[in-house]
């Protein structure tokens, strides 16, 4: 289906899920919103507002987060123009996309990392990873590049940031300004034209989908890049507490251990996965699945790693011999 990932998510895996999207389907979101209501409480008093302020040729004119509709459109003067768009576009048999924008306030300065845990990165790979977005821009975003510096740098006085054309985020910390960006969103690829497309032959034919399909998905995600959000700021928050020496209860001790349970689970999964390419390539130039001298190699630099990290020697050896008997076991 143009449009869709069928034909790059069928190259990567070789399956086509004839029910739809399988695993880069919408649905899959629904684990992202519960997860995000789990840990709702540990960001406040931080406020998130998503909504949107573009779709297809429709733009707001001016932002009333009071006016409530079936599609959260924020502007009422142009409401009824939207609607009658959406109704001929659908009439039409065809969709669009749109721009939607996120606003966080009550947000501390300080969360976020310098380099591998910028904020503003953690944002945009969280946002971008919900199906249909293509882009995103921070503060002015992609009109920093016709201004000066003069003009784009937010210049402090005493009270504080006399502007903030960054969006609240300097060198991938928080400043404690509103954190403000806009996401593009893609129109949805299901539609009723004709297309060109090609079978799993390669042989080209014409395509024309029938069923329930939405005019926007804007609507829809609005929800969800909530949650991506508060996910992002959950563990912003969570992690500035380690670092900054606040007090901590229980809970927050008990998070930073399952954090570390988890990414000891995925390590020790990746490195069976390697045991067992291990054992392929043995296999196939004959070689022996024991090798002790590698083995001695093994755990005498791990003493020495022990001994760096404070870590007893025994403890150690104990789970890396376990380690090996595992990896013995797959080759």
């Amino acid at each position: 289906r143009p449009g869709h990932g069928d034909y790059s998510f069928f190259k990567k895996f070789k399956i086509y899920d004839y029910r739809g999207g399988g695993r880069i389907s919408g649905r899959e979101t629904i684990s992202r919103v519960a997860a995000s209501a789990v840990v709702s409480e540990l960001i406040k008093p931080i406020e998130i507002k998503v909504y949107p302020v573009q779709i297809g040729e429709i733009c707001v004119s001016e932002i009333d987060h009071n006016f409530s509709n079936e599609l959260s459109w924020p502007d009422k003067i142009t409401f009824p123009h939207l609607i009658a768009y959406l109704d001929a576009i659908k009439t039409e048999g065809n969709s669009v996309g749109g721009i939607v924008e996120c606003s966080i306030v009550k947000i501390p300065a300080g969360l976020g990392d310098p380099v591998f845990e910028k904020l503003d990165a953690n944002l945009a790979k969280a946002v971008i990873s919900i199906g249909s977005v293509k882009g995103i821009e921070f503060g002015d975003g992609f009109k920093a590049a016709a201004a000066k510096g003069s003009e784009n740098n937010d210049q402090i006085s005493n009270s504080g940031f006399i502007t903030n054309h960054s969006g609240g985020i300097l060198g991938g910390i928080s400043t404690g300004q509103e954190i403000k960006f806009r996401f593009v969103v893609k129109p949805t690829p299901s539609i009723k034209l004709k297309q060109s497309t090609i079978n799993s032959k390669n042989e080209k034919v014409e395509l024309k989908l029938e069923g329930r399909f939405d005019t926007c998905i804007i609507p829809r995600i609005l929800p969800i890049a909530k949650a991506m959000v508060t996910l992002v700021l959950a563990d912003a928050v969570s992690y500035q507490k380690l670092v900054s020496g606040d007090e901590l209860n229980l809970y927050d001790y008990r998070e930073a251990l399952d954090k570390i349970d988890e990414d000891i689970l995925i390590a020790l999964k990746r490195r069976l996965k390697i045991s067992e390419l291990i054992g392929a390539f043995k296999k196939s130039n004959q070689l022996p699945v024991n090798d002790l001298n590698r083995e001695q190699e093994l755990l005498e630099n791990l003493n020495k790693k022990a001994d760096q990290l404070g870590l007893k020697r025994s403890s150690v050896q104990q789970i890396w011999k376990l380690l090996i008997s595992d990896s013995k076991e797959i080759q």
